[in-house]
């Protein structure tokens, strides 16, 4: 049952330069934003919780964090024996469900795969669906080609994908507990193009003063002339 909670990962847009970070990177990430206040934007699981999350060893959690830290995704201090987390946001982003993150069925890497490809997704109806290549998704997401296919016969195997071999892979959204934050993606992406629209309205009318100005000072300028 979907208790309607999510964690987000800020991104650029897709033809933005995408920060230098793998799927694990990612994953690690969702997973220790979801302990964030949301006033402070700080957070402070321990390893040993973020281990028993995603199921990632002290070593990767660390090599994850560097990462992050390096690509300005976090920073980082120390308070006594506590590692505090700060968060920096981006105006693009994905969600993620809790019941998603929750799935005991799925791995580390699957996981990671999933949040590191649904920003390349479109949606259609209860599927998301991708339409690159293997070889054009590891570039994408920076994940080795044999561990991307080793991922879609899996998660097809399990259920949440069909066209594991195919072109176009969907990923189904329902199975996945993902289908009410895309429906919060979408009226997030509605508010920012309107957003968008009213500020583009705002310029054109500044422009339009702009002009009128010119050209009211022009008729006076040749008034004077005559």
């Amino acid at each position: 049952m979907e208790n309607n909670q999510f964690v987000i990962y800020p991104h650029p847009s897709n033809d933005e330069i995408q920060p230098d970070l793998d799927p694990k990177d990612k994953l690690i990430y969702v997973a220790i934003r979801r302990y964030m206040n949301k006033q402070t934007m700080e957070a402070y699981p321990s390893y040993a919780t973020i281990t028993k999350d995603t199921g990632a060893a002290a070593k990767t959690i660390k090599k994850c964090v560097d990462n992050l830290i390096k690509e300005d995704y976090l920073q980082t201090r120390r308070e006594g024996r506590k590692l505090i987390y700060k968060f920096n946001n981006k105006k693009q982003f994905e969600p993620y469900s809790y019941d998603f993150l929750d799935k005991p069925e799925l791995t580390f890497t699957e996981k990671s795969y999933i949040i590191a490809t649904q920003q390349y997704m479109f949606k259609d109806n209860n599927e998301g669906k991708i339409e690159y290549t293997n070889k054009e998704l590891s570039s994408l997401i920076r994940m080795p080609e044999a561990t991307i296919s080793k991922c879609n016969r899996a998660l097809e195997k399990k259920g949440y994908l069909e066209g594991a071999s195919e072109f176009t892979k969907k990923f189904q959204l329902r199975e996945l507990d993902q289908l009410f934050v895309w429906k919060f993606k979408e009226q997030d992406e509605k508010i920012k193009q309107n957003t968008d629209d009213i500020e583009l309205l705002k310029k054109e009318i500044a422009k339009l003063k702009l002009e009128n100005q010119a050209l009211r000072n022009r008729k006076i300028n040749n008034q004077y002339m005559v």
